[in-house]
């Protein structure tokens, strides 16, 4: 008789294929020559598998304390806790793997190439992001994936044009870009590696209304555009 799967290993079973997918996202903008000086490579799936699904419910178990007290055990966690607690697993527990000296000679070449000039240092820190940052990468895009996700399980029952509006948008609405600043993006991954470096611990309820912020931008986005559209049909 085939053994029955715990409701927790099916939710995490979702969480991990959303975990690949950000993986994939993060390794398709990585430099080849990053890839090949550093000989960068994925982590054995089973090992971290195991060793993420078991941070993750630790995580989880102190989000709960801290939220709701001696309430925890009855209380349900939103996509946005979800994703601010396997955003720290996977700080904690990396997907990929590369050699760090090789890493921090690059850096520094890189570092020389781009200079000084404003603009060139915000490609330089995009690089970073893609590259040296690259675990963090994952770990952002895989907290704002997951929000996506449940964004769109939300609306598809409550709003359904929005829902397919933002399935065909794929993403979460950008915040607007000038040339000599890095874009919210980068700035998110750069904030959350140096973080990593310094061995500081990320706070998740905090970074949880982050991306409370990230979702109610991007509905307030699709709101207008359903209202433009709305009016330009009359």
């Amino acid at each position: 008789m085939k053994r029955r799967e715990k409701p927790d290993s099916r939710h995490f079973a979702q969480m991990w294929k959303h975990v690949k997918k950000a993986r994939e996202a993060a390794l398709a903008e990585c430099d080849k020559q990053f890839y090949d000086a550093c000989d960068l490579r994925i982590c054995e799936d089973e090992k971290l598998k195991t060793t993420l699904e078991q941070t993750y419910r630790n995580l989880r178990t102190d989000l709960k304390r801290e939220c709701y007290f001696n309430e925890a055990e009855k209380k349900m966690l939103d996509g946005r806790k979800m994703g601010a607690i396997m955003c720290n697993a996977l700080m904690k527990e990396k997907v990929f793997c590369f050699n760090e000296q090789q890493a921090l000679v690059l850096l520094r070449e890189k570092k020389k190439v781009y200079g000084e000039d404003v603009y060139k240092k915000v490609e330089f820190n995009k690089w970073v992001a893609n590259n040296f940052f690259i675990n963090y990468k994952v770990a952002y895009l895989f907290s704002v994936g997951l929000v996506v996700e449940t964004v769109k399980e939300r609306l598809f029952r409550e709003n359904p044009a929005l829902g397919s509006a933002l399935n065909k948008k794929g993403w979460m609405e950008q915040y607007p870009k000038e040339k000599e600043i890095d874009s919210f993006n980068v700035s998110m991954v750069l904030g959350l590696g140096k973080a990593g470096l310094k061995g500081e611990k990320l706070d998740m309820f905090m970074y949880a209304l982050q991306l409370y912020q990230i979702e109610q931008y991007t509905l307030l986005a699709l709101h207008l555009a359903a209202e433009r559209a709305e009016k330009t049909s009359v």
